[in-house]
C-alpha cells in the first residue's frame, strides 16, 4: 500500500481494507490509480456522501436513508467525477430493486459493496482503516455541555503551538461525522479532534472503536439526555465510554468533581488528568484554574498546569468557560509538552481571530451599544443557568433573556424548565423574559419566572411570531441572550437581530456591568 506518509490508496486498497465485493469495470488504471481519502483542495480527491459535494476523483459513499438509498444517486456521482461508489448490503430494498439500482450504477463506473454491513458501517470501517494508516494523534471529546467549545479551544491552542489540526466541523459528532472528520486528515496532519455526541449507551464506545483516541476528554456529565437515558447514572456511564475507549497508553481527562466517571469507565488509560476550577477543587485536580475574571473580549486568568502557573486569555465569554479552558489545556500539554506550549504562548488566544463554532455564546454588537449573545445551538439546565448568569453580568441598557425549549429532558422537563424560568427571575439584573414556544416547557418557563419575579415576561408561540414582534420587546441598547436547543429554531431569531440591528464595530466586548 505504499509508505504511510504518502497517504494515498488505490481502489484495490479500499477493497482490501473493507473486504468489499467489486461490481462493474475496474480496469488496471482505475484499480491501481492512487486516490487520496484525506483533505481536499482543488486538485485532490476525498470522500463524499452528497452528490453536490463530489469532485473529480472522490469516493462516493452511498448511505442508506429512511426514504431512499444513496446508490440511487450513483449515476449523478459518477457524472460529477467520482472514481467509485462504496455501498453496503444491509438493505430494506427488495432484491429486484437492489439489482436494478446496482445495475444502473455499474453502467457508469465501479461499485464496491461491503457485503456484511450497511453504508454507515462501511464508512466507519473505512475511517478506522484510514486512522490506523496515519501517524496523527486523535482526541475524543464528549460531555453533556462544553464539548464544542473545548474542541474549538484545543484546536486554536494546538494551531498556535505550530501543529496541523483537523477538527470536527459543525455538528459532525455522530457515526457519520466522526468518520468524515478522520477521513479529512492527511499526511501533514498532527492531531485530529473528534467531537463525540451521544444518543444512547454504546454510541461513544462505537465511535471510539473507529477513532481509537490517544486522549479522551469528558467535559462534564450533566442532565442533558435524560429523556434518552433515563437517569444521571446512565448519562455518566455513557460519557465514561470515551475514557474506556482511549487506548491504555493514552490520557483520560475529566472533571475532578466527577470521579464517578472513572469508576463507571472501569478500564481507563494509564494516565488520568482530572481538571478543576478554584481552590476548593485544587486538591483533586492535576490541572486547575487558580484565578479567573471577565475581560472586555472574553475571560482571563491563571492556570496551574501540572505545577506550573500559566496565564490564559481566551475570547470566550462566561466564567463557566474556565472548565473548558482547563480541559483543553490538559490535552494540550499532553500533546505538545510544556516547553512548546510556553514557546508559542499557546494559551494566549485573544489575537487568534474567530475560531469559535457559531451558536455557542457568540457575541455580536448591535447599534446603540447593545449585544446579542447567540447561544441557540444547545441548551441543558446547567448551561442555561450559566448563560443567564453571564447575561446578568453583561453591560446593557436592559438585559433580555429570550429562551426556548431544552430538548431531551424526559419526564423531568417541565420541572427543569420551571427551575430555569425561576433562575432568570431571581437574577435581578435581568429585566425581561421572552419565551418562544407553545408547549408545556414554555408554560413552565413563564410560571418559573412569575414565581420569582411576577411581571416582566412575554411569550410568542413560535420563532416567526417572535421575529415579527421584535419591536414589542427589543429596544436599542438592549443586551439579548438567545438560548435554547437547536431544534427550537431560535438561531434564526438571533440572526435576524444581527441582520437588522447589527453594528459595524465587529464582535461585542460585553464588559462586566
Amino acid at each position: 500500500m505504499g509508505e504511510p506518509t504518502d497517504m494515498r490508496w488505490r481502489l484495490l486498497d479500499v477493497v482490501e481494507a473493507l473486504g468489499a465485493a467489486v461490481y462493474g469495470d475496474v480496469g488496471d488504471d482505475a484499480a491501481l490509480a492512487a486516490i487520496r481519502i484525506g483533505p481536499a483542495d482543488a486538485s485532490d480527491a476525498g470522500v463524499a456522501f452528497d452528490t453536490r459535494d463530489v469532485r473529480p476523483g472522490d469516493l462516493f459513499v452511498a448511505l442508506q436513508g429512511t426514504r431512499s438509498h444513496g446508490i440511487e444517486h450513483a449515476p449523478a456521482a459518477f457524472e460529477a467525477g467520482a472514481c467509485a461508489v462504496l455501498a453496503g448490503t444491509d438493505l430494506e430494498l427488495d432484491d429486484d430493486r437492489w439489482e436494478q439500482l446496482l445495475g444502473a450504477a455499474v453502467q457508469h463506473g465501479p461499485v464496491l459493496v461491503a457485503t456484511d454491513c450497511d453504508g454507515v458501517t462501511a464508512l466507519g470501517r473505512l475511517a478506522r482503516a484510514w486512522r490506523r494508516r496515519g501517524r496523527w494523534r486523535v482526541v475524543g471529546v464528549t460531555g453533556s455541555s462544553g464539548k464544542t467549545s473545548t474542541k474549538d479551544l484545543l484546536g486554536a491552542m494546538l494551531r498556535k503551538a505550530g501543529l496541523e489540526v483537523v477538527a470536527s466541523h459543525a455538528n459532525w459528532n455522530n457515526e457519520i461525522g466522526v468518520p468524515l472528520t478522520l477521513l479529512a486528515a492527511g499526511a501533514d496532519t498532527d492531531v485530529v479532534i473528534c467531537e463525540m455526541g451521544m444518543r444512547g449507551l454504546g454510541q461513544i464506545e462505537y465511535l471510539c472503536g473507529i477513532a481509537d483516541p490517544d486522549v479522551g476528554i469528558v467535559t462534564t456529565a450533566g442532565t442533558a439526555h435524560l429523556e434518552l437515558l433515563g437517569s444521571e447514572e446512565a448519562i455518566v456511564r455513557a460519557k465514561a465510554e470515551v475514557l474506556a475507549g482511549t487506548w491504555r497508553g493514552g490520557v483520560g481527562i475529566f472533571p475532578a468533581v466527577q470521579p464517578q466517571l472513572v469508576e463507571a469507565a472501569g478500564d481507563v488509560p494509564d494516565r488520568l488528568l482530572p481538571f478543576g476550577v478554584g481552590p476548593e477543587e485544587a486538591g483533586d485536580a492535576a490541572i486547575v484554574v487558580t484565578s479567573l475574571e471577565r475581560a472586555t473580549n472574553g475571560i482571563v486568568g491563571t492556570l496551574d498546569l501540572l505545577g506550573r502557573e500559566l496565564e490564559f486569555d481566551v475570547p470566550l465569554h462566561g466564567l463557566h468557560q474556565a472548565r473548558n479552558v482547563a480541559a483543553a489545556a490538559s490535552a494540550l500539554v499532553t500533546l505538545v509538552g510544556s516547553a512548546q506550549l510556553l514557546a508559542h504562548d499557546a494559551l494566549q488566544l485573544h489575537d487568534e481571530g474567530d475560531f469559535l463554532t457559531s451558536g455557542r455564546g457568540n457575541r455580536h454588537a448591535l447599534e446603540g451599544g447593545g449585544t446579542v449573545i447567540d447561544d441557540a445551538y444547545n441548551a441543558n439546565p446547567e448551561s442555561m443557568r450559566a448563560a443567564l448568569e453571564e447575561l446578568a453580568a453583561t453591560a446593557g441598557t436592559r438585559r433580555v433573556a429570550v429562551l426556548g425549549r431544552m430538548a431531551e429532558l424526559g419526564e423531568t422537563s417541565p420541572q427543569l424548565h420551571g427551575q430555569a424560568g425561576a433562575a432568570a427571575g431571581t437574577l435581578e439584573a435581568i429585566d425581561e423574559l421572552v419565551v418562544v414556544g407553545d408547549g408545556i416547557e414554555a408554560l413552565a418557563l413563564l410560571e418559573g419566572w412569575s414565581s420569582a419575579r411576577g411581571a416582566g415576561a412575554r411569550s410568542y408561540e413560535d420563532v416567526d411570531v417572535a421575529i415579527a414582534a421584535i419591536g414589542e420587546w427589543f429596544r436599542s441598547g438592549d443586551t439579548v441572550l438567545v438560548k435554547a436547543s437547536n431544534s427550537s429554531g431560535l438561531g434564526r431569531l438571533a440572526a435576524r437581530l444581527v441582520e437588522r440591528f447589527g453594528s459595524d464595530d465587529g464582535p461585542a466586548g460585553g464588559d462586566e456591568a
